[in-house]
């Protein structure tokens, strides 16, 4: 995100801030790549301008979303997590701690993937906990 769109993001929303460790941190409304609204984004988080983040879904803390990934519905990313690739997190899903989503894996169904779990490849999750 550039600076004059982020300059443009914080005219135009309303002020929002996620509280991480006891301090607000300031968050902006991310631009998908087809021009759409997209969910709020932490400045402590990295989410590259060729990611799509549906309007509901957040990234916060110090997670990492590169690539075509798809952040949909209301899931959230956070903690050092990272999604990369052509990865899909979906359908209320969480992914947390130092989890790494990759490749063309689809989390999904309200699966909550955290701790140093790694997914990868084609894999597909449905409402599944994996990692601690």
């Amino acid at each position: 995100m550039t600076q004059k769109q982020n300059f443009y993001n914080r005219l135009k929303y309303a002020p929002f801030k996620f509280e991480q460790q006891d301090k607000e941190v300031p968050a902006y409304k991310h631009r998908n790549p087809d021009g759409s609204e997209g969910g709020w984004v932490a400045e402590t988080a990295l989410v590259e301008p060729t990611v799509h983040i549906d309007v509901l879904a957040q990234v916060f803390e110090y997670a990492t979303v590169t690539g075509n990934a798809r952040i949909c519905h209301e899931a959230l990313i956070c903690e050092f997590a990272e999604v990369s690739g052509n990865a899909i997190v979906d359908d209320y899903s969480l992914v947390c701690g130092n989890a790494k989503i990759t490749d063309n894996a689809y989390i999904g169904g309200q699966s909550i993937i955290a701790g140093d779990t790694k997914v990868g490849g084609w894999r597909s999750t449905e409402s599944e906990i994996l990692g601690k």
